[in-house]
């Protein structure tokens, strides 16, 4: 019986793998390709059918052609949807252990997985690091920190778990290239850097969203969002507009405006009327 069970899996796969072999990969049947960094694959999406998969240089079928949605490869697993289920695949087409509702992607070697209606973090080999307890959660950032919201409050752990800014306030946030991060409450916001120190009291009515622009990568991942890092940050408080450094500090002498513009990648701002 044992020998009868393998045969027809050896049939099974072999019926798949010439399947595959047979895929049109002429221009016309491909709706999108992209060179995979970390493999050196090509990640493609076919006309017919439509699926995603990896092929090489050469056309030869390296991730099989079955999924619904394909990212690109990171430490060697990448993010797969099919059939309304989200989960990783390794570059041997091993899906990563794990029964989850959806998963996010990885940032700083974790990522965030749903079950019940929660969210927790897993790290490569998915096993999970972070309990699975948080109502809403973002991504780790370089801060080394993460904001998530818990019965309606919110905060920041760090990739072990633990709490450096108590998910005690209204609203957290972060953007991609900064250390610091912000917290809202009773509709103000402060500074606190990732050691969970507060650089500034609850003065601020809004913070002011900045890109860096890296022109050698590619226009998918060439912005990346800040507060602080093309210069000062530029907040509103009390219809003024106000620049602070990195120790939430007055940038400048003169440092009210009735009207100014975020610090761009050349270290640019406008205010006054005068650049």
């Amino acid at each position: 019986m044992k020998h009868i069970i393998f045969l027809i899996f050896v049939i099974l796969v072999s019926c798949h793998s010439k399947s595959q072999n047979k895929l049109d990969f002429s221009k016309q049947n491909i709706s999108y390709t992209e060179r995979d960094e970390e493999t050196d694959w090509i990640r493609t999406r076919l006309k017919i059918p439509d699926k995603w998969g990896y092929i090489d240089k050469d056309s030869l079928v390296m991730i099989p052609f079955e999924y619904d949605f394909l990212n690109p490869f990171k430490e060697g697993v990448a993010y797969a949807k099919n059939n309304n289920k989200e989960f990783f695949i390794t570059k041997k087409n091993v899906r990563l252990k794990g029964d989850f509702e959806a998963v996010g992607i990885f940032s700083e070697g974790l990522a965030p997985v749903k079950k019940n209606g929660k969210w927790g973090f897993i790290d490569y080999q998915a096993n999970l690091v972070i309990p699975i307890q948080y109502d809403e959660v973002d991504c780790f950032r370089p801060s080394g920190l993460c904001a998530v919201t818990k019965n309606g409050k919110s905060g920041f752990i760090n990739k072990s778990g633990a709490e450096i800014i108590p998910v005690i306030y209204d609203e957290a946030s972060q953007e991609m290239k900064d250390q610091n991060v912000i917290v809202k409450k009773n509709n103000k916001w402060a500074v606190f850097d990732n050691s969970g120190k507060q650089l500034s009291d609850f003065l601020y009515d809004s913070f002011k969203r900045a890109s860096i622009s890296d022109f050698s990568k590619d226009i998918f991942t060439r912005d990346q969002s800040t507060f602080f890092e093309n210069g000062a940050a530029l907040v509103e408080a009390n219809g003024k507009y106000i620049f602070i450094n990195r120790k939430a500090q007055a940038a400048f002498l003169n440092n009210e405006f009735d009207s100014a513009s975020v610090f761009d990648t050349f270290k640019k701002c406008y205010s006054k009327e005068k650049w």
